[in-house]
């Protein structure tokens, strides 16, 4: 798993790209932990480029989802690909974490609701 960072006024947006597994926790955790303590309000996962998400990759997704809750910064996943979606569907995780299809509606919609 490969992450890029980038910032979009208080958003920060992650482009993850590869498979999403156990073996993605330290690089992921340490990614969340650090944009936590970094005062953003939002965090985009965009997840176009991954090809693959396990067990343990939707449990890091739930963990990741928690924990920012308690540092009141909220989380959005976009560019889901049908297999992914599918798996994040399943296990219900689309309740705990919005889908959307792209940067710029979870960007809409956050200043929707800023207004």
């Amino acid at each position: 798993m490969q992450v890029m960072e980038r910032l979009h006024g208080g958003v920060l947006i992650l482009v993850i790209s590869g498979r999403f597994t156990y073996y993605s926790r330290r690089v992921f955790q340490a990614v969340i932990k650090n944009a936590e303590s970094s005062g953003i309000r939002h965090i985009i996962l965009d997840f176009s480029h991954v090809t693959w998400i396990d067990s343990a990759g939707l449990g890091l997704l739930a963990l990741a989802r928690i924990e920012c809750e308690g540092h009141q910064v909220s989380m959005s996943l976009v560019g889901l690909q049908s297999p992914v979606k599918e798996v994040i569907e399943q296990a219900s995780l689309s309740e705990l974490i919005p889908i959307f299809p792209t940067e710029n509606c979870v960007l809409g919609h956050l200043a929707s609701i800023r207004a």
